[in-house]
């Protein structure tokens, strides 16, 4: 079943009372949106060594740390569970390494030795330098593995069929234990060939096609994320060639916040016209993840000048800016942070949100995005990952809460409204709904969703000054604000109206 809107949660984001698992407490705070999230992807809960859990030693087994699988299930009855399937790696603290390095003829071929002749300078990479790490197997010999995320991470050989049948099966293990709906971690450079950009390979469709098909072996029709772009090329669409259900919007976050601090829909507008009527109900759309900020430096959604502000935005922010190949590739920031400013920062991320929570196609909202939480240098600093700045865990719910006019406090109650609101009209904001955009100035984003009795108008004023409400929009029922209908003909600054003509349905 496809989710609506999917809340994106590390295993110990939200702090625990006394006695009580990580894995419950998040359970108890997905509880208290009463339905309105009806999805929550876990980022990994498994036994791991490092990356924030994605270089995973053993799917079989929770980390103490984080609770036990009974944690896990009880979760799933709250909302639909998507768990992570990291296809790329594997710790190097997996069984299946130390296996490989005591040259176990089994394994002797499940990780990549990369020969000294080979032509790596052209990767597309996700780290910088060159993917290669030197260990030593059982003699001492140095022995040189394909590294694409670290030393840490080892990549795995799919050019073995034993490797992919022994990733399919353990996918297919982690489904039949949990009932979970999987996202295909790391996908895009699972299929490696030196002297190529070793992205987006036709072997990792026929990777990912398997896996695929593994994900929903005892479990037909579930769910399955693509952990890549939803804006490929036609003949790169995963889920035309793979079966998988969806794809991440990476373009939208950059757009949205420059939109928001240029005061100019334009940019957004235009990409929003271009989006492919077959892909709409697939993409998810998203503003942070726990990542930041991805640019698409293959193809950036901004001019360079555009993507340049936003950079010496998020460093000024005391954020970080990661370069590939001289681009920008990714902002360590949040949007907390990177739309703060003097005052209007709230209402500019929560205009932020409201924008991601209305388009066509399933809506996710990362976890610290609720409170408007700002980048953390000190912990990029500690964890000596720019990332990290972004990863706060343990949270005081109650304290963040606690003092009603503060922004954290505000950003939840009005973000909960939002979410509570949608959850009442299915008819206007599942995936699939109608969606067309309006002819409005550039200080406005508006479009419809939904059809007939159903249709909402969204508007968001994306300047710091009031403006119009649109001819066409004029007299209906906004209800945010339970306006009236003959209600004042602006929106404010940032603001966000959803109209409907439907006056028994205003809140």
């Amino acid at each position: 079943m496809t989710p609506s809107v999917i809340l994106q949660a590390y295993p110990d984001h939200v702090k625990a009372d006394t006695g009580e698992s990580s894995l419950a407490a998040l359970t108890r705070f997905v509880g208290r949106f009463d339905g309105a999230i009806d999805a929550v992807h876990l980022l990994p809960p498994y036994l791991a060594t490092g990356d924030f859990g994605f270089a995973v030693q053993d799917y079989s087994t929770v980390d103490s740390v984080f609770g036990t699988w009974h944690d896990i299930e009880a979760l799933s009855t709250s909302a639909t569970l998507i768990l992570d399937f990291v296809v790329n790696h594997v710790s190097a603290s997996h069984p299946w390494f130390t296996r490989f390095l005591a040259n176990d003829e089994e394994v002797t071929d499940f990780f990549i030795r990369v020969e000294p002749s080979w032509d790596l300078g052209k990767l597309a990479r996700p780290r910088a330098g060159l993917p290669v790490s030197q260990f030593s197997d059982h003699t001492g010999r140095p022995v040189d593995v394909w590294t694409s995320y670290g030393r840490g991470q080892i990549d795995l050989n799919y050019r073995s069929p034993q490797v992919l049948a022994a990733m399919a099966d353990e996918l297919t293990r982690l489904v039949d234990r949990t009932g979970a709906a999987v996202r295909l971690d790391s996908l895009a450079f699972a299929w490696k060939e030196p002297g190529s950009l070793s992205i987006h390979a036709d072997g990792t469709f026929d990777v990912a096609r398997q896996l695929v098909a593994a994900a929903r072996r005892r479990a037909p029709g579930n769910y399955v994320i693509a952990e890549v772009d939803d804006d490929l090329a036609p003949h790169l669409d995963y889920r035309r060639r793979t079966g998988a259900d969806a794809a991440y919007r990476y373009a939208l976050p950059p757009l949205v916040a420059h939109t928001l601090l240029a005061g100019d829909s334009a940019a957004l507008r235009t990409w929003l016209a271009a989006l492919p009527a077959g892909r709409q109900p697939s993409g998810i759309n998203i503003t942070a993840t726990h990542d930041g900020l991805y640019l698409r430096p293959h193809d950036p959604p901004l001019p360079a000048e555009a993507v340049d502000a936003l950079a010496a935005r998020a460093q000024r922010c005391g954020g970080g800016v990661q370069v590939r190949n001289g681009a920008v590739y990714e902002l360590n920031t949040t949007f907390g942070s990177l739309l703060a400013d003097s005052g209007a920062g709230l209402d500019r991320h929560i205009a932020a949100q409201a924008i991601a929570l209305t388009l066509p196609g399933v809506a996710q909202i990362y976890l610290p995005s609720l409170f408007a939480l700002p980048y953390d240098p000190v912990l990029a600093r500690e964890h000596a990952e720019p990332r990290a700045g972004g990863r706060a865990k343990h949270l005081d719910v109650a304290a963040l809460l606690a003092e009603p006019q503060s922004p954290a406090a505000r950003c939840f109650r009005r973000i909960a409204e939002l979410l509570n609101v949608r959850a009442q009209h299915p008819g206007a904001f599942r995936p699939e709904a109608a969606f067309a955009l309006l002819d409005t100035p550039p200080g406005i984003l508006g479009f419809t969703r939904g059809s007939g009795p159903d249709k909402i108008t969204v508007l968001v004023n994306v300047t710091d000054e009031a403006q119009p409400v649109p001819h066409e929009a004029e007299g209906l029922s906004d209800l945010l604000s339970r306006a009236e209908s003959d209600a004042p003909t602006t929106v404010r600054a940032y603001g966000v109206r959803w109209l409907t003509t439907d006056h028994g349905d205003r809140r």
